[in-house]
């Protein structure tokens, strides 16, 4: 996992690579999605005060968020590159709030879908297919 993960994030900051890398470890050793939690099981002998600071400091990265559609593109890259066939599945999915609506691609694969982009969209934008046109462009690497 380790090594799929420094081959994606290479082109990246130093920094949000590794940062990347151990929020990755502390949610598969079992942290919880909450900032915390993440802070509390990631590696290393910090103090778990500074190792919370560290996740704040990660997820309040502007630049980050700015390579976040470039991450998911390299991911994606790298799990499709070598298929002969590639089935991709869009779909829209309600929100329990109904103000919002999921807008996620799937590869389709031996029976099961691998999650690869969700979005978030407003409601009224569902019927939008400006919305829907980046978020392909961005399946089809361009």
């Amino acid at each position: 996992m380790s090594e799929f993960f420094r081959d994606v994030l290479a082109p990246f900051h130093k920094y949000r690579q590794n940062a990347l890398l151990d929020a990755t470890v502390a949610l598969i050793s079992g942290a919880s999605l909450t900032l915390t939690s993440i802070g509390r099981h990631l590696p290393g002998s910090a103090q778990v005060k500074n190792k919370i600071k560290r996740v704040d400091r990660l997820l309040g990265n502007e630049s980050l968020h700015l390579d976040i559609p470039l991450i998911f593109k390299s991911i994606i890259s790298m799990l499709t590159g070598q298929l002969s066939l590639c089935v991709i599945a869009v779909d829209w999915s309600g929100y329990p709030s109904q103000e919002h609506h999921v807008l996620r691609a799937c590869l389709l694969c031996d029976g099961r879908s691998l999650p690869l982009l969700s979005w978030i969209v407003p409601s009224e934008k569902q019927q939008n297919s400006q919305r829907k046109k980046p978020s392909l462009m961005l399946l089809q690497g361009q």
